[in-house]
């Protein structure tokens, strides 16, 4: 204005725009000193101009209104319009979705779909832009900008691209969306209790420090009116807080979530709601004024301290979380190179692992064990890479299998004490043997870890003082892990010879690495052994665990006669089969790649197993015939190799070998699990023949020459083999696998039906000839 009014009239005086059409000004107005909480504030421009004649002229623009809101206000907003933003995304990825199931459709969905997503992009947009605005935590919305770009950005790229009918890009646009919705979905959750005690905490910290001084100056002076009407404010102020606590209260211990139980005990004891409410008493009080700034400090010493909690298990199981994605992304890796793809192509990949493992074991700082995992897994990744880049596949898997287990075991020491207590209940369920070997497998990855420290200090030059005393313990740990292999499970399996087979595979493995560290030596050689014992035991548990775990007892049947009711053997007898066939794929490989070992006795090895399975099976059974199929085509391999053929040929019968024990993996799966539930050996062996069993005999007993251990075991040498449990099972569903599942029904309802043996022999032989057709 040419003629400024009264600076006491105006937020903002401009008094160097005369003679100007337009100008454009900034300014500062600090709402803070025009109003509080709950109130409004209306903002208008006014203008004069000079003239002096017909005037002066006077102009208004239009009012811009604004509304004072606490933080909490805020943020419910801002969870309002996130809410509404990830439906729009939702309503998009289910519109692209369509199109994408249906090509000729493709076109319009996309556009359906930019339409919602152009919706869920403007939401976003201006919530980010009033985050900024109002000066909140920049980390805390980093999730919600991310979204934002990815839908405004990414995907509305994409889904203008698919438009057109192109595929790709529509695969595109939804992956974008997918993690947009993600993100909206981590921010709504509740997780953002931290986020509001953490806003409340503040706001309890700035009261207190209002209510301090007021107390301090008024110890003895009298409270005149407008000491009154502050100390008013204080109170009402200090009584909402409290009842925003007390709602934060009331969801933690609502929450069924176990991890929460320290924030519930904590939230029982302190009552940081009620003292709160006690605290604003006191501050309206005349006499007990005094008190209430000590009380307050208290409560924001428990409030700190539930926020501390609320915020380490949010970031546990982030952190766990975040070792999970890493292990996956491993094993996918893994897979890719397992299945055929060329190691140096994948190498790009697995260097981008590495620095993004890296980069989340400088976030393990207070999880020191968890932090060692993490390096040895970077370091393992970075030997992988390097393996890669040779075309060395071989090592490349070790190194990656290697780097996978120890991001698994980094997850499993982030993860909650709830969930470890479930993994732990879990393991106590397996067999003995399988028990053990998991046992193992955490002590040789804590070794491995280990190792990994020194190595990266000295790498392969001589032994340090230090290195010198430290090394010999881990020979010594080295050793413990290979005797309690020999003592606790080979010695329990010695009649299982599949499974003996495999545990002295990884007994010698252990052996080589305990002599080397007892040299004492480490370097790149002590490594790669420990790495290669720490492969074969995650390779045989990967096995055992694939397997389908052992049908209880059902209700009302009764415990073998003369045996314990729940026996178990403990080796699962179903994984011998996948372990053969294992041996049969790597025994393949080996072939193809025309490694310098003695591959005919290597085959002829795993011919002698098949043929004991087979000598044990029944005649005529499923079983039997797809063992033959096997033990053929493994003697017409051996025979190729011992010619030195290592061509198609050769390949084919192996391929041909495995194939048969995978469908006899595949087809005793659902049949499995009977040696619980049915009769010992004996009653197998007194339906068959019509006799008694022989005085003195205990039920269960394996006949001669036959290895067996336990009743599953030993159950199965009737039609099974020794010890593959898959094969045979005792009961109607073992000795008749061959016929279809309402025949083994009807034998098993005779069975309940406590028949006498020799007519329930008969039965069985009726519904072999009904199958017959005869």
């Amino acid at each position: 204005p040419a003629e400024p009014a009264p600076l006491k009239e105006l937020l903002t005086p401009f008094t160097d725009v005369a003679g100007q059409a337009a100008t454009t000004r900034q300014s500062t107005i600090v709402i803070a000193d025009l109003a509080k909480e709950g109130e409004r504030i209306v903002l208008v421009g006014l203008a004069r101009d000079a003239n002096d004649v017909t005037g002066p002229g006077l102009g208004e623009s239009q009012t811009v209104e604004f509304k004072v809101v606490s933080e909490t206000e805020l943020r419910q907003e801002f969870d309002r319009l996130l809410g509404e933003a990830r439906d729009r995304v939702v309503q998009a990825r289910d519109e692209l979705g369509q199109g994408l199931t249906k090509a000729d459709k493709l076109a319009l969905a996309s556009r359906s779909a930019a339409m919602s997503a152009n919706r869920a992009g403007e939401l976003l947009s201006q919530v980010v832009r009033r985050w900024r605005e109002n000066q909140l935590p920049a980390d805390q919305g980093a999730p919600m900008v991310k979204a934002e770009d990815l839908v405004n950005r990414q995907a509305l790229t994409a889904l203008a691209q698919a438009s057109r009918g192109d595929q790709p890009p529509a695969r595109v646009a939804d992956g974008h969306l997918a993690e947009a919705e993600q993100l909206l979905s981590g921010l709504l959750q509740d997780g953002d209790l931290t986020r509001v005690l953490a806003t409340l905490i503040e706001r309890q910290r700035s009261l207190a420090e209002e209510t301090r001084p007021f107390v301090r100056e008024h110890l003895t002076k009298p409270l005149d009116a407008a000491a009154k009407t502050r100390q008013t404010n204080l109170a009402q102020r200090q009584r909402e807080l409290a009842e925003q606590v007390k709602e934060v209260e009331r969801r933690i211990l609502a929450s069924p979530s176990p991890q929460l139980e320290q924030a519930r005990e904590l939230v029982r004891t302190g009552t940081p709601a009620d003292q709160l409410q006690q605290a604003a008493k006191e501050v309206g009080s005349e006499k007990e004024r005094t008190q209430a700034v000590p009380r307050q400090e208290a409560v924001l010493a428990t409030l700190e301290k539930l926020l501390e909690q609320l915020r380490g298990n949010d970031a546990a199981k982030d952190l766990a979380k975040r070792a999970g994605e890493l292990a996956a992304r491993e094993e996918a890796l893994l897979g890719r190179l397992e299945a055929g793809e060329e190691p140096k192509t994948l190498q790009p990949e697995q260097d981008l692992l590495k620095r993004e493992t890296e980069q989340f074991k400088q976030q393990l700082d207070k999880q020191p064990e968890a932090q060692k995992k993490v390096a040895a897994a970077a370091q393992a990744q970075g030997a992988a890479s390097k393996a890669m880049q040779q075309g060395d596949r071989s090592a490349a898997t070790r190194e990656g299998s290697a780097a996978a287990d120890l991001l698994r075991d980094a997850q499993k020491q982030l993860q909650p004490p709830e969930d470890k207590k479930k993994e732990d209940e879990k393991d106590k369920k397996s067999p003995d043997v399988v028990k053990l070997l998991k046992e193992l497998h955490q002590q040789q990855l804590a070794l491995v870890a280990d190792s990994t420290a020194i190595h990266l200090r000295i790498g392969d030059e001589m032994l340090d003082f230090a290195a010198s005393r430290e090394v010999p313990v881990l020979a010594e740990r080295e050793s413990d892990i290979l005797l309690r292999l020999r003592e606790e499970g080979i010695k329990e399996i010695e009649q299982m010879p599949i499974a003996l087979v495999a545990l002295q595979r990884v007994a010698a493995a252990l052996e080589r690495t305990a002599g080397h560290l007892a040299t004492p030596a480490l370097g790149e050689r002590g490594m790669r052994l420990e790495k290669i014992a720490l492969h074969e035991l995650s390779r045989l548990l990967e096995i055992v665990e694939t397997m389908p775990p052992p049908e209880q007892q059902e209700s009302g049947s009764p415990p073998p006669p003369g045996g314990q009711k729940g026996n178990q053997p403990p080796f699962p007898p179903a994984a011998q089969l996948a372990l053969l066939a294992a041996a049969q794929d790597e025994l393949a490989v080996l072939t193809a790649a025309n490694r310098p070992v003695d591959l005919p006795v290597m085959q002829a090895e795993l011919k002698v197993l098949v043929d004991l399975l087979l000598r044990s099976s029944r005649p005529g059974t499923r079983p039997s015939l797809l063992l033959s199929r096997s033990g053929r085509a493994m003697a017409s391999a051996a025979e190729l190799l011992q010619e030195q053929d290592r061509g198609a040929t050769t390949r084919h019968e192996q391929a041909a070998a495995v194939a048969s024990l995978r469908r006899l993996i595949a087809e005793a799966k659902g049949q499995s699990g009977g040696s619980s539930k049915d009769a010992p050996q004996a009653q197998n062996e007194q339906r068959d023949q019509g006799k008694p069993p022989p005085p003195g005999s205990k039920p269960g007993s394996g006949q001669p020459g036959a290895p067996s251990t336990g009743p599953a075991a030993q159950g199965s040498q009737k039609q099974g083999g020794a010890g593959t449990g898959v094969l045979v099972v005792d009961g109607p569903e073992g000795t008749l696998m061959h016929l279809p599942p309402e025949r083994r029904e009807q034998l098993k309802q005779a069975r309940q039906q406590n028949l006498p043996p020799a007519a329930l022999s008969i039965f069985e032989r009726y519904l072999e000839v009904l199958e017959e057709g005869r």
